[in-house]
């Protein structure tokens, strides 16, 4: 064979994988705005927008949005951060369609029951037959730990302190009382300046003893 003959042969093949590559990317994105477009507008209050599926409309009762509100109002208060634009909530039936939605085709990591992203959080329905095999937390948990993840990173965009950020939201998912993980006394806010704008960091004791900032 050519070397002609085989580089043109590499090009087709680099070209038909490029094609997959591309209908597999169109595929998903499709994919992902169909699930996400499966949900409807089913309430609005002073900091939420929620979408759901008619099966699932029924929680949205006045005592659960007060609920949401409260959660919201303490959590706001803890990292003192009140966000002038409203954090839409998406609720979906099962586990694939809540993975299809992030545009991943498996129910996979197991335990991702929720995820965030800027100023929206897609979490899996109480309802769902998934929520008792995936889940250990209780609804109130999953959205307290998802809602301060959506805070957290508006305050800390270049999510540095991980570590801190993840225990924050462990914190608030157990109302302040996070013995299991964590050994979080609030001594302080420290609003600082240096690299962050509009950072708010809190300072916690951890199980080691380690004083973050």
């Amino acid at each position: 064979m050519s070397r002609e003959k085989f580089f043109n042969n590499l090009l087709q093949v680099f070209l038909v994988c490029l094609g997959i590559l591309g209908l597999i990317i169109a595929v998903r994105q499709v994919t992902m705005v169909l699930v996400t477009n499966s949900l409807h507008k089913v309430a609005e209050t002073d900091h939420f927008i929620f979408f759901a599926t008619d099966r699932d409309e029924a929680l949205y009762t006045s005592g659960f949005l007060r609920k949401c509100e409260l959660i919201y109002d303490r959590i706001a208060h803890d990292i003192n951060y009140h966000p002038d634009i409203k954090i839409v909530h998406r609720m979906f039936p099962s586990m694939r369609l809540l993975h299809l939605s992030r545009g991943n085709p498996f129910e996979w990591p197991a335990d991702s029951i929720g995820r965030s992203s800027k100023f929206e959080f897609r979490e899996l329905s109480p309802f769902s037959a998934d929520w008792l095999k995936y889940s250990q937390m209780n609804f109130d948990m999953l959205f307290s730990h998802e809602l301060t993840h959506i805070l957290t990173d508006e305050i800390n965009p270049d999510k540095r302190q991980n570590w801190l950020m993840e225990g924050l939201a462990v914190y608030e998912q157990f109302h302040g009382n996070a013995r299991a993980y964590v050994r979080p006394k609030i001594h302080e806010h420290v609003v600082q300046g240096l690299e962050f704008h509009r950072r708010t960091w809190l300072r916690l004791w951890l199980h080691s003893d380690r004083v973050c900032c």
